[in-house]
């Protein structure tokens, strides 16, 4: 996720090149690492929540 915001913000910058077809691919895999990171989160607290019972 943390590569995704780091090539939107070159290409905002005009560092990395922009197109279209690039902005997608940077949406998708910033969206895929936000869900990744919410599940992780959930399995994370589930995990806490079963060795405390």
């Amino acid at each position: 996720m943390v590569g995704s915001w780091l090539a939107i913000f070159l290409s905002v910058m005009a560092i990395l090149p922009s197109s279209l077809g690039l902005a997608m691919v940077y949406y998708f895999v910033s969206a895929a690492g936000l869900f990744l990171g919410v599940i992780g989160a959930a399995g994370y607290v589930r995990s806490r929540n079963q060795s405390q019972d």
